[in-house]
């Protein structure tokens, strides 16, 4: 038992030395306010109605994914921790050591090897390519679905091992609160056969192999039907997720139309290597790789030693085992996200490897500890390379992850690592412009137009930079240009509204926000700005119905609480009045207007109708 305490205490120690310091984060502009910061199902806690919106199909339409239970584990750092990050971030790095303890854990349990384990899995917790995981909150899918991934390995293991029915359906409940939380892990039947063959060694080749000691005793091997067929729960789960996976994502894809088959083969198969490269060298690393020309050499390089490497780690399955199951865990479970079907308007993308690395690293130390076997250096010299090694990770991995405290510091960064990076202009534009350099922001934005002259939502953002720095001319043109691009894009008619509205047109405001909802039925601030403009034009009965939807959208929308309330006061509704006024002033004890409406009303009523 000591060894184990040990080695889980130096994993988790290792882990706060890298991570510690995001206890101290804020968000990041990326996701963080859509998923979680302005997120009302979120940021206001557990309740009834936002564990129905979880587990509700609304999510698909609002956010691109379905993840109920990741999206509940954040209504629970909100109700817990309030909305500092802290907190989140907090959850995010005990969810990621408790999963590199679970690695570990099934590790020994499959392989009898405590030191080789422990090795992989403080790899695992420490890599640089698996800061962007932990160090984002929003990334909490990646943690959360791997933790419950790493369970369900573990709980396998134990079936496998001891034949007790309970752990393998222990094992598919895990996997099914995976893929509730991200469906990432939909290749886990795929694992778990390559888990058969090494180093459960199950199968018959392995088992019956004169120089293979079986972990679990046996000495005769499963077969393959039978192995296949534990699996098909699992398939059926697989199968599932990835319908749901590719309906919720459909709106993303079809980004894939402007991005020909050859062009995705050539770069899932240089993002390949690639990856490889930097589980090795880890520099250079970006929150966004764009994509890029791929030159027909490049791909034929990479492809040849992705086959190379497959047809190595084949020949070796019986002498090497470790390299083909190490080999194709990597390979397999990069597949949902290598880009063959396209995601987004990334390349690659560091989080992606969070579950594929360890396949790697189970190769490596499997193979370098085979290597140095009977030799001197297996005692005097490896040690100290592996210490060397965990250390040099760990100190990278810290200052990549120092970068993800400061949203200026980290896109920055992400230029000076990339060519031709459009989409890194305009996060660092954005956030430049949450700092309030909003000169400062606008070469960034003139850079991303240049660079991505189809991307209708940097000529919003930009627009509305522009409104808020008073050019409001400007503004005008970069939102036409917005819509021209795309005709649907709420956001731009919006912000156009907010312009005739501050130029008193006010029947020109309320076409742009009716139009914005048209394109988006659940724009909250459309709704609450329509009130204000059918209030401020004597509509009390139209603007007490966009009031309300605006309250359907967000209950704690305090602002929208006290204007329904001077709508129904208008109305001489003076009841319905009052509980809205008050429900203002519970969100916002110090919003002055409900509490001059409140003392207006009980100047006219005594506090009575």
């Amino acid at each position: 038992m000591r060894p184990h305490l040990r080695n889980s205490l130096i994993l988790c120690v290792l882990t706060l030395i890298v991570y510690a310091q995001t206890f101290s984060f804020g968000f990041v502009t990326i996701d963080d306010p859509s998923w979680i910061v302005s997120n009302s199902f979120v940021n206001s806690g557990v309740n009834s109605t936002n564990v129905r919106w979880a587990f509700s199909l609304n999510t698909i339409d609002e956010l691109a994914n379905w993840m109920p239970l990741t999206f509940l584990s954040f209504m629970i750092d909100a109700q817990i921790f309030g909305m500092g990050g802290g907190g989140f971030h907090l959850t995010n790095v005990i969810l990621h050591c408790a999963s590199a303890l679970l690695l570990y854990a099934a590790l020994v349990q499959m392989t009898g090897a405590t030191t080789k384990s422990a090795i992989v899995a403080a790899m695992f917790a420490i890599h640089p390519l698996h800061v962007e995981s932990v160090a984002w909150a929003t990334e909490r899918k990646d943690v959360l679905s791997l933790f419950f991934g790493h369970a369900a390995i573990w709980a396998y293991a134990r079936y496998a091992i001891g034949s007790r029915k309970k752990y393998y359906l222990a094992s598919i409940a895990l996997f099914l609160c995976s893929l509730l939380s991200k469906q990432t892990l939909v290749t886990l039947p795929f694992l778990l056969l390559l888990l058969d063959y090494w180093p459960l060694r199950r199968t018959s080749v392995l088992a019956n192999s004169h120089n293979a000691a079986s972990v679990n005793g046996q000495s005769d091997g499963v077969p393959w039907r039978r192995l296949i067929m534990e699996k098909i729960p699992f398939l059926i789960l697989t199968v599932l997720f990835c319908g749901l996976a590719l309906f919720s994502q459909e709106r993303a894809m079809e980004l894939s139309g402007q991005l020909s088959m050859p062009h995705r083969v050539l770069n899932a198969a240089t993002s390949y290597t690639e990856y490889v490269g930097k589980t090795f060298w880890p520099t250079g690393l970006s929150v966004f790789y764009p994509h890029r020309t791929i030159s027909p050499i490049a791909g034929i390089f990479a492809s040849v030693f992705l086959l190379l490497a497959c047809v190595l780690a084949f020949l070796w399955r019986r002498r090497k085992p470790y390299v083909f199951t190490g080999w194709f865990w990597f390979l397999g479970t990069l597949i949902p996200v290598i880009g063959l079907v396209q995601i987004g308007m990334q390349r690659m993308a560091d989080r992606y490897t969070y579950l594929p690395l360890t396949g790697i690293f189970l190769l490596v130390v499997w193979l370098v500890d085979d290597l140095v076997r009977g030799s001197t250096l297996r005692k005097l010299v490896l040690p100290l390379i592996t210490v060397l090694s965990i250390l040099l990770l760990a100190f990278t991995s810290f200052r990549q992850t120092t970068l993800w405290g400061d949203n200026v510091a980290l896109f920055a960064h992400g230029l000076a690592v990339t060519e031709e990076n459009g989409r890194m202009h305009q996060m660092l534009a954005v956030a430049l412009c949450d700092r309030d350099e909003m000169q400062e922001a606008l070469p960034h934005f003139e850079e991303c137009a240049r660079l991505m002259p189809h991307n209708h939502i940097v000529y919003a953002q930009w627009g509305r930079i522009l409104r808020e720095m008073g050019q409001a001319d400007e503004a005008v043109q970069k939102l036409i240009r917005s819509i021209e691009i795309n005709p649907q894009h709420a956001p731009a008619y919006f912000t156009l509204g907010r312009i005739w509205e501050s130029r008193g047109r006010l029947d020109k405001a309320r076409e742009l926000y009716e139009a914005t909802l048209v394109h988006d039925p659940s724009f909250e601030s459309a709704h609450y700005n329509l009130g204000i403009v059918h209030l401020n034009e004597g509509r009390q009965t139209e603007a007490i119905a966009s009031f309300q939807q605006a309250l359907s959208i967000n209950p704690r929308h305090a602002s929208a609480h006290n204007n329904l309330g001077v709508a129904y006061l208008l109305q001489q509704k003076f009841s319905q009045a009052r509980f809205h006024l008050e429900e203002a002033l519970r969100i916002d004890p110090k919003l002055e207007k409900a509490k001059q409406g409140l003392e207006y009303m009980k100047s006219r009523t005594n506090g009575s109708e």
